[in-house]
């Protein structure tokens, strides 16, 4: 559909948000996955780099039993992913 109507297909790559401040532990299937969409020339985001060292990990939770983003980590977040959408021509 994309190819048809002239617009761009972009994927964010959302990181699980448990102890992405040190050692994450599922970078190798996130490369994975970027790779895979590299090689169908699908343009993606790795939100990982984004959301790193912005304090602890529980700060970017809804809640402590919640680890969804929160208001915080989706702030992060829309700014990433607003960076890599082109400006219309």
């Amino acid at each position: 559909m994309t190819a048809q109507d002239g617009t761009g297909l972009l994927v964010a790559i959302l990181p699980e948000l448990h102890r992405i401040n040190g050692e994450y532990p599922f970078e190798k299937e996130q490369r994975k996955i970027a790779d895979y969409l590299a090689s169908r020339r699908i343009r993606t985001i790795d939100l990982l780099g984004c959301l790193r060292g912005h304090g602890p990990e529980t700060g970017l939770w809804v809640t402590p039993a919640d680890a969804h983003p929160s208001v915080k980590a989706n702030a992060l977040i829309a700014g990433c992913v607003g960076a890599g959408i082109p400006s219309p021509r």
